[in-house]
C-alpha cells in the first residue's frame, strides 16, 4: 500500500496545487472580470439573459457559478480519470505486471491498487469542494449547497474514476485508457443534450447544487458494476 500511495503523491499534490491556484486566481481577477464584462453589457446580456452581471457582483453567484459551475465542476471528470487512467495499464506497459503478481495475489493487487487511489481521488475532490468555506472566514459566503455539491463531485469524479479504470484494466498501454475515458465523456455529454438521454450528462449533476437521490443512486451503481468488471478482467487476464 505504501508503494501505491508513493505513486500517487505526485498527481495529488499537482491536482490540489493546479485547482487550488484557479480558485485563488478566481478571487484576486472578479474585479478585472466584472470591468471587462460592463465593457460590452449588451453582448453579456444576449448571451447570459438580463440580470447576469448584477448577478454576479454577488460574491455567491460568482463562487458558485464560476468554481462549481465552470473551472472545477468542469475538471471532476478529469481528475476521476487523473487517478485511474495508469493504474494497470502502467505496470503492463512498463512490464512490471508479471514480479507484482509473481509475489502477491492478483485480489491484493486490485484491492491496493484501487484503495489507495480512491483515497487520494476523494481527499483531492472533497478539499477542492469545501475550499469555499475555507475562505468563508473573510468572504461572505452562503454554505448551505456546499454539502449537496459535495457529494455530487465525489459521486461523479467515482463514476469516471471507474470507468477509466475499466479502461485501464483492458488496454496495455496509459495513452488508450485516457483517450477512451475522454471520448466516452465526449459522446455521453453530447447525448445528455436530447431530452431522453439527459442522464447521460454527467456536468449536468456534478454542477447542479439541487439533490437528485435518483441519479446519485444511479451513478453511484454503475460506478461499482465497473469496479466489479474491471476486477474481473484483471483476474482474467492473461499477462
Amino acid at each position: 500500500m505504501k508503494k501505491e500511495f508513493l505513486e500517487l503523491r505526485v498527481r495529488f499534490v499537482l491536482t490540489v496545487l493546479i485547482m487550488a491556484s484557479i480558485y485563488v486566481l478566481l478571487i484576486l481577477v472578479k474585479g478585472k472580470v466584472l470591468d471587462i464584462i460592463k465593457m460590452s453589457p449588451e453582448a453579456v446580456e444576449r448571451f447570459a439573459g438580463k440580470g447576469f452581471l448584477e448577478k454576479l457582483e454577488d460574491w455567491n453567484f460568482y463562487i458558485y457559478s464560476q468554481w462549481f459551475g465552470k473551472n472545477f465542476g468542469q475538471a471532476v471528470p478529469i481528475i476521476g480519470m487523473i487517478f485511474s487512467f495508469p493504474l494497470i495499464s502502467r505496470e503492463v506497459e512498463n512490464g512490471t505486471i508479471e514480479f507484482l503478481l509473481s509475489r502477491r495475489k492478483r485480489s491484493s493487487v486490485f484491492l491496493e491498487k484501487i484503495t489507495a487511489s480512491l483515497i487520494a481521488l476523494m481527499a483531492s475532490v472533497i478539499f477542492l469542494s469545501i475550499l469555499p468555506m475555507l475562505t468563508s472566514i473573510w468572504i461572505s459566503l452562503d454554505l448551505s449547497k456546499i454539502p449537496v455539491l459535495i457529494l455530487h463531485t465525489t459521486v461523479g469524479s467515482f463514476l469516471w474514476y471507474s470507468i477509466s479504470l475499466f479502461f485501464s484494466s483492458v488496454f496495455s498501454d496509459q495513452v488508450k485508457p485516457i483517450l477512451s475515458t475522454l471520448g466516452t465523456l465526449a459522446a455521453t455529454t453530447t447525448l445528455g443534450f436530447v431530452s431522453k438521454f439527459e442522464f447521460l450528462n454527467t456536468y449536468s449533476y456534478i454542477m447542479s447544487a439541487s439533490s437528485m437521490p435518483a441519479r446519485d443512486v444511479t451513478y453511484s451503481v454503475i460506478s461499482a458494476f465497473f469496479i466489479f468488471i474491471s476486477w474481473l478482467v484483471f483476474k482474467n487476464r492473461d499477462f
